[in-house]
């Protein structure tokens, strides 16, 4: 019996491009070629209209840049197997990061939060993903399965689902498409590194996440959406069969011992509407497991991600628009959906799959990001059973403590005046480093990410002063 069924050109959509409202980049990794068990999956979402009215510039360095209204989820999940030599060195991923990141399996929780991301995209849905219909698609039915869950409708209409392998390939020869359908020599000839060189002429690199593998494939649309989509083949998800389970690997034994410090960090960043009326505009949170923290010299290979454009209803003012490059007009344009008990289900089914003790860690959070997220989660009378285990730490109060700790032997007459402001801090600690893209809720993220690990006693010193969130 073969691990995979074999697409079939019979029940492909026509015309799908000009029905669908959202499409979601998805790329995943697996423990093995043979319907391992996902091990990381990465989704991007971008609604028709921001895709087709922004122009493309071959000549801009990054993707991301152009595209201002992207949500991202970003999953890694405990295969609870070895992962294939050969995926281990394309990935990165190996036993000892699997433990150490003490991420939970593919369960009711994960279903529950790539559900909750979809159902914020305005339908019908369309997932986009590489060989999607041969193996992409079929693992993560397959996935479904196992946990008894389906994703098949999204907000009461069919979820679609398009392979870019395909629609390059009718893009090609369009008769033969419909005529054959995809061959596997085609999938040899039409792989996405090929497709980069042929289009984007660069090559992708020899190790890469799913996030990273997800934004290419993006870029590669985003370079070609009037063809890609007057071309797009695209089917109902309900009708991928799942693949049948192959070679299981060895299982890891997971440490399920409960530490009394911080397991989990929460690092997260709000942009709002303004500093009076502070209504959520943007959230990005990336929980990353303190050891990996703690031993490594750059961001750890392994996190989890959830980047959320909001519509705040009311008026974005001026000054809010000009730092964060948001306006009323582009997240209306995408058809964003306000912050509502759909967005709170997501973030805490995001923050209760990470490893406790949690702990939520903003950057001038007790004067702003705490209150305000705790006032959007707590406005719809909604508990979760962690609520009171859930922790937060104020970086810039940490890192004043800590240097007025350092220079308490000075006179304060004679001590220099040091900002503590995050691009302040990130330029005094990386002056050559690429800067970030600051008030853009991720990229202020990634930055606070780098300076906690290159802050010395930062980390514990916010694990030691963390308060109860609620």
């Amino acid at each position: 019996m073969p691990l995979f069924e074999t697409p079939t050109k019979d029940q492909l959509i026509e015309n799908p491009g000009k029905l669908i409202n959202t499409l979601v980049f998805l790329t995943l990794n697996a423990s093995s070629i043979n319907a391992g068990s996902i091990t990381e999956i990465s989704l991007i979402a971008i609604h028709k209209n921001e895709l087709l009215t922004n122009q493309h510039n071959c000549e801009n360095s990054k993707m991301e840049s152009m595209l201002r209204i992207v949500d991202k989820l970003t999953l890694f999940v405990d295969a609870k197997m070895s992962v294939d030599q050969h995926i281990a060195s394309l990935t990165n991923l190996n036993e000892s990061v699997v433990i150490q990141a003490k991420k939970a399996e593919f369960n009711s929780n994960v279903v529950q939060l790539v559900h909750g991301f979809l159902k914020r995209q305005e339908a019908p849905v369309c997932l986009v993903a590489h060989n999607g219909f041969r193996l992409a698609y079929q693992v993560l039915q397959m996935e479904l399965q196992r946990t008894g869950h389906t994703l098949n409708v999204i907000n009461n209409q069919d979820l679609l689902c398009a392979d870019s392998l395909w629609t390059f390939k009718m893009i090609d020869n369009k008769a033969a498409v419909k005529k054959y359908g995809v061959s596997i020599l085609d999938m040899v000839y039409y792989t996405q590194a090929s497709l980069c060189t042929r289009y984007l002429t660069r090559n992708i690199p020899h190790s890469f996440t799913a996030e990273e593998a997800n934004i290419q494939l993006m870029e590669l649309v985003y370079y070609n959406k009037i063809p890609f989509l007057d071309n797009l083949c695209c089917k109902k998800f309900s009708l991928i069969k799942p693949a049948s389970l192959g070679s299981m690997g060895f299982p890891i034994k997971m440490d399920s011992e409960l530490s009394s410090k911080t397991e989990t960090f929460v690092f997260f960043d709000l942009e709002t509407t303004d500093l009076l009326k502070r209504k959520v505009t943007e959230i990005c949170m990336i929980a990353v497991n303190r050891e990996a923290l703690e031993s490594a010299e750059e961001i750890p290979r392994v996190y989890d991600k959830l980047s959320l454009i909001v519509d705040p209803i009311i008026n974005i003012s001026e000054g809010a628009c000009r730092i964060s490059g948001l306006t009323n007009h582009l997240i209306s344009r995408s058809a964003k959906e306000a912050f509502n008990p759909d967005t709170t289900f997501t973030i805490m089914n995001f923050l209760q799959r990470q490893a406790p003790p949690i702990c939520l860690l903003a950057h001038n959070g007790v004067e702003f990001d705490f209150p305000i997220l705790r006032d959007h989660l707590t406005s719809f009378d909604i508990k979760f059973p962690f609520f009171n285990e859930l922790y937060c730490s104020d970086t810039v109060i940490g890192m004043r403590s800590l240097w007025n700790a350092q220079n308490s032997t000075q006179y304060a007459a004679d001590r220099k005046y040091v900002s503590f402001k995050l691009q302040s801090v990130y330029e005094r600690y990386f002056p050559d480093g690429e800067a970030p893209k600051y008030h853009h809720a991720e990229g202020d993220v990634l930055a606070l990410i780098k300076i906690s690990m290159k802050f010395p006693g930062l980390l514990s010193w916010l694990d030691q002063e963390k308060k109860k969130f609620f």
